[in-house]
């Protein structure tokens, strides 16, 4: 019997030249956890006179989000509303983000065909395990081109992993369903696509940093960080303040993964891939 439920939606095109990462993210918590959260998100929906939260729309200013135009505040209050929802639910959250410059060179080098949507999910599934490891959980991933595959395709990374071969076991992993269901309707969803939205422009904004990082493939991931302070002039990069807001007080486990990354993850792999 399944204990948790999670939702989970994408962020990024892999075939947009224009977008420099891919996202996958979503919360996990239990029955309870989603009532009360459907509840609450439904009532700032109401107060704020919006249908629906689509960060898509909210950026750009689309659709019912039009009239915040000009309303700075209003716009930050009401996206500030929405996380103390999903803080007040007890929800964890989970992302994996893949920076897709350097997937594609690592595709080339190796001669391999990783893809983002696939591997987002394989990353996820092994967060999930890792966190929870004895647990049966139902994932429900939102609608996207050739859904049903990608899923397969993940699961296969997982299955083929040397650490966690065992990581899919636990997992049900479905599409939304077909029934006219889309994510104005399922407000889990809802709560995803903010997650998946700011975790892709988080690791677009880092763009340039990533890019020059002057480790060597011999040198240890976590030394990373503190070189580029020092060739930084004792600066770190940045991370979008709504982003913060969202990490600050939910816990979440969001990875950003790179070229470099890619390479180790290989390696414990034994560079078997399906």
């Amino acid at each position: 019997m399944v204990a948790l439920k999670g939702y989970f939606d994408d962020s990024g095109d892999e075939e947009d030249r224009q977008h420099k990462a891919c996202s996958l993210s979503g919360y996990i918590g239990t029955f309870d956890d989603w009532d009360k959260f459907e509840n609450g998100w439904i009532k700032v929906l109401d107060e704020n006179n919006i249908p629906y939260l689509h960060m898509k729309e909210f950026a750009h200013f689309r659709g019912p989000f039009e009239k915040y135009k000009g309303k700075e505040t209003e716009r930050k209050e009401l996206l500030i509303s929405l996380i103390s929802v999903i803080r007040e639910s007890n929800l964890f959250g989970i992302s994996s983000s893949i920076r897709l410059k350097g997937l594609h060179k690592f595709n080339n080098e190796r001669n391999v065909f990783i893809e983002a949507y696939p591997f987002n999910l394989y990353w996820n599934m092994m967060q999930i395990s890792h966190k929870w490891n004895k647990t049966p959980i139902q994932l429900t991933v939102d609608k996207s081109n050739n859904v049903e595959y990608k899923i397969s395709k993940g699961k296969s990374y997982a299955k083929t992993d040397l650490y966690y071969p065992n990581c899919h076991k636990r997992l049900i992993i479905l599409p939304l369903n077909d029934e006219g269901f889309t994510f104005r309707e399922i407000l889990p969803m809802q709560a995803a696509d903010l997650l998946a939205w700011e975790c892709r422009k988080d690791a677009t904004m880092k763009h340039n940093w990533i890019e020059e990082k002057t480790l060597t493939d011999d040198d240890l991931i976590r030394f990373r960080y503190h070189r580029i302070y020092e060739k930084k002039d004792g600066k770190l990069p940045y991370s979008r303040m709504s982003l913060i807001d969202l990490l600050r007080t939910i816990p979440t486990n969001a990875n950003i993964i790179d070229y470099r990354d890619l390479h180790w993850i290989d390696v414990a792999r034994k560079h078997i891939w399906p």
